[in-house]
């Protein structure tokens, strides 16, 4: 078999590399583990996260690296909320923050080789995602209708979405699902309903007003 052959101004600190490899061994034996930084995180608190996490490290297999993170306030982040999987060179953080809470945390991501540990920072800020308003329009709450034929009209809007009016869905106790839309006729049964209006924003937070109706 040929061996390699290096030229240049790395040649001789290659041909030694190669040759103490031959053997088992490594110029590079007790290097760290290297974590790829991390650019600050902004995120809603409904807003479950996924990011990428980059793994390097010179004198041992990858497999054998493990990595963990940790979040400095729990109010906004508890580090049961952290979790990293995968082995390789990318590795995967699931970040999901507390629910109606907002803040910043300070984010410890560790790499492991068993003898060495480094560790990168990250500052994540959590904003609040505000439930959507909603405005009965018609009936009014509380109404005592003599006829069965009901308009029911209403607006919603979100400070993050803008208007979610053709997102309202409707439901009745006695009759259930009535249809979806700012603006519906139905036929309702005689009796006393508890009516339901709510609507859901882009990130699956969902308000929701009820209101009473006599048919």
């Amino acid at each position: 078999l040929l061996e390699p052959f290096y030229t240049g101004a790395n040649a001789t600190f290659n041909l030694a590399a190669k040759a103490l490899g031959d053997i088992g061994w490594s110029l590079f034996s007790g290097a760290k583990p290297v974590l790829a930084p991390l650019a600050n995180i902004t995120t809603y608190d409904s807003q479950p996260l996924s990011l990428t996490l980059i793994v390097k490290d010179a004198d041992s297999a990858l497999s054998t690296v493990t990595t963990a993170a940790s979040s400095a306030n729990q109010a906004v982040l508890p580090t049961a909320n952290l979790a990293v999987t995968g082995q390789g060179v990318a590795r995967q953080l699931l970040i999901t923050p507390a629910l109606d809470t907002s803040g910043t945390t300070l984010l410890t991501l560790t790499a492991s080789d068993g003898s060495q540990t480094s560790a990168v920072s990250v500052q994540l800020t959590v904003l609040l995602n505000a439930s959507a308003q909603i405005e009965l329009l018609t009936p009014s709450a509380g109404s005592v209708l003599l006829q069965s034929a009901v308009l029911f009209s209403a607006s919603a809007s979100d400070p993050e979405d803008g208007a979610l009016t053709s997102s309202i869905v409707w439901q009745s106790s006695l009759d259930g699902d009535l249809g979806q839309g700012g603006q519906l006729e139905r036929t309702l049964s005689d009796g006393n309903h508890l009516m339901s209006v709510r609507v859901t924003d882009s990130m699956n937070k969902t308000a929701h007003l009820t209101f009473y109706l006599t048919v």
